[in-house]
C-alpha cells in the first residue's frame, strides 16, 4: 500500500502535480510491523517523493496501544518530514493529554462526532474544543464525514481548516482525480 501510494504520488509528478499529497491509512497490524519506517522510506526514495508529500493516517487507538514504541517511531517519520495523522479522533477514548505526547501534526475529527453536532449544543461545544486544543498543539484539523451545507459553515466558523466528506466529493479512482479537480467550482 505505501509502495502503491508513493507510484501514484510520482505518477501525479510526472503530470505536472508535484504539490499534490496522499493520505494512507496504516492498520494497527501495519504499524506494529518491526520494519514499517524502512518500508515508508524505501518506497520514497524508489519513487524520489518528498516526504512532506506523504501523510500517514492511523487511530488514536493504534497510536496509543504501546505509546513508547508509537512515539518512537513517529518521531522517526516526523524527522524524515512525513506528515503524522491522528484518524478517528472523538472515537472512543480519547485522550488529549497523552496525545501531547505524540508527534503528529494532524488531527482527523471522527465521521460519528461530527454526525453528532446536530443533535445537541453540547456536542457543538465538545466539537470546537477539539478544534482549539488541536490548534493549540500546532496541529491541523480535518473532519471527517461532510454530508451537509450546514456541517461545512459550522466547521469552517469554527476554524477546521480541511473538510473531507461526500457533500464535497465522492471516492474516485486515482486515475480520475485530475479531471475531478479541473471540475471543481472555484471559491
Amino acid at each position: 500500500m505505501i509502495n502503491e501510494a508513493c507510484r501514484q504520488l510520482r505518477a501525479w509528478s510526472d503530470e505536472g502535480h508535484d504539490d499534490w499529497s496522499l493520505s494512507v491509512n496504516l492498520s494497527t497490524a501495519q504499524f506494529e510491523q518491526p520494519d514499517i519506517y524502512e518500508q515508508v522510506y524505501d518506497a520514497l526514495t524508489r519513487y524520489g517523493i518528498s516526504p512532506a508529500r506523504l501523510t500517514l493516517e492511523l487511530t488514536e487507538s493504534t497510536a496509543l496501544c504501546n505509546l513508547e514504541r508509537s512515539i518512537n517511531i513517529l518521531s522517526d517519520f516526523a524527522r524524515l518530514g512525513v506528515t503524522v495523522s491522528i484518524d478517528d479522533f472523538g472515537n472512543g477514548y480519547s485522550n488529549l493529554l497523552t496525545l501531547k505526547n505524540l508527534p503528529a501534526r494532524e488531527l482527523k475529527i471522527d465521521k460519528r462526532v461530527v454526525k453528532e453536532m446536530r443533535e445537541n449544543g453540547k456536542n457543538i461545544k465538545i466539537v470546537s474544543a477539539i478544534i482549539d486544543i488541536a490548534h493549540i498543539m500546532n496541529m491541523e484539523v480535518v473532519a471527517e464525514g461532510i454530508e451537509t451545507l450546514a456541517q461545512q459553515q459550522l466547521l469552517t466558523q469554527m476554524g477546521c481548516g480541511q473538510l473531507q466528506g461526500y457533500l464535497l466529493a465522492r471516492p474516485v479512482p486515482a486515475q480520475e482525480i485530475p479531471d475531478l479537480l479541473a471540475n471543481l467550482p472555484s471559491r
